[in-house]
């Protein structure tokens, strides 16, 4: 990956204000462009050639747009502190850089200069933020929120790198239809590792496990490339989760035992950690090794509530007396997620249990297996 990136473009030509404005007159005004154009003296025609021509009558159209709604004009003396914000952010995203947020101040900066890439470095803002968790599952609806925040400025956006930032967005709100046309998808190479992971955990979300398991393979590729380890430990959960969701225990137990391995020691991955041995235990339960759920949880010296859920399901399903003891010191960790799966594991009445199994909020390859277990 190149470590320089620029926004040069947006100081050489007028045409990005276009859309910047167009979104402003759109969100500030009951009024129809036309006529708000011409309530500024604005001919509307004028402003629609601004998009081809950079001339001293356009230039005049953008300096009462940006009186009327006080924008500031570019300084070019901040252009070379601007493409260094984007190009450390970019290399953190990639990376996964766990400092990432340290770069807050230095964007709410860029943000202040209340010029017309404004919009662009909120757009960095909100991506550098949700590079705060490697949670598979709970990023979908922060990605769609962002996406509706951004998309009235998507013409403004149409410039490398800022389209591949926002591509990113957008494929990673779990839109289906990303899903479809996914090959067509212009990617420049220093953006292929992070685009293709982002379109594995889509498909994921989507049920299309073929497409997750090609566009993992596809990621992988890439981040091995450019030595991005840390984004393929966590691109490997989504690669985890689509085996288990396919019924491929066997090959989950190969491949997140080796990245057990890895991780065992390692504390920066801490999240990925607990995640990686989730995708595990689910995988023992589809291949009915309970006793090694028990030998992987005993194995770490401090146990999580997650270590405990999968703990009382196979000492349950072994019949070991040790499930009482396991019980006790889970209640002492969380009693709500424990109550309720003791609720599942001790009640009689299956469609009793198969109705509690479905309405548990257990992740969802545990709700099938379980169910599966149970022969309901």
């Amino acid at each position: 990956m190149q470590t320089k990136f620029t926004l040069e473009p947006y100081f050489n030509t007028y045409k990005y204000m276009v859309p910047f404005y167009d979104a402003l007159i759109k969100k500030s005004t009951k009024l129809t462009k036309k006529d708000f154009l011409l309530s500024l003296g604005i001919s509307p025609a004028t402003y629609n050639r601004a998009n081809t021509h950079d001339t001293a009558a356009t230039r005049k159209i953008f300096d009462k747009l940006e009186r009327s709604f006080n924008i500031n004009p570019l300084n070019r003396e901040r252009l070379q502190f601007y493409d260094e914000v984007l190009a450390d952010l970019i290399i953190k995203i990639y990376y996964k850089h766990t400092d990432i947020l340290n770069l807050e101040s230095r964007i709410q900066s860029c943000i202040m200069d209340n010029n017309y890439l404004s919009p662009i470095f909120e757009l960095l803002l909100y991506l550098m933020r949700l590079q705060n968790t490697d949670l598979l599952e709970i990023l979908k609806d922060d990605y769609i929120e962002a996406y509706n925040s951004f998309k009235c400025y998507e013409g403004l956006f149409n410039t490398y790198p800022v389209f591949e930032l926002y591509e990113y967005l957008c494929i990673s709100t779990g839109n289906p239809k990303i899903l479809s046309i996914a090959s067509d998808i212009p990617i420049s190479s220093d953006f292929r590792g992070m685009i293709y992971n982002a379109i594995a955990v889509n498909a994921y979300h989507n049920n299309r496990y073929d497409l997750s398991l090609y566009y993992s393979n596809k990621a992988f590729s890439e981040l091995i490339k450019m030595c991005n380890y840390r984004r393929i430990v966590i691109l490997n959960l989504t690669f985890f989760a689509t085996l288990n969701a396919m019924g491929e225990y066997k090959a989950t137990i190969y491949e997140a035992t080796h990245q057990l391995m890895y991780l065992y020691d390692t504390k920066s991955f801490d999240k990925v950690l607990l995640i990686t041995k989730l995708h595990l235990y689910n995988a023992y339960i589809g291949e009915n090794q309970f006793d090694d759920i028990i030998s992987l949880a005993n194995s770490y010296s401090s146990k999580s509530i997650t270590d405990y859920v999968y703990l009382l399901i196979a000492s349950r399903a072994l019949g070991l007396d040790s499930y009482d003891t396991y019980k006790m010191e889970a209640l002492e960790l969380n009693k709500k997620r424990i109550y309720d799966i003791i609720s599942i594991l001790e009640e009689d009445n299956i469609n009793i249990k198969k109705d509690k199994i479905k309405t548990s909020g257990l992740n969802k390859t545990l709700v099938k297996l379980l169910l599966s277990h149970y022969n309901i």
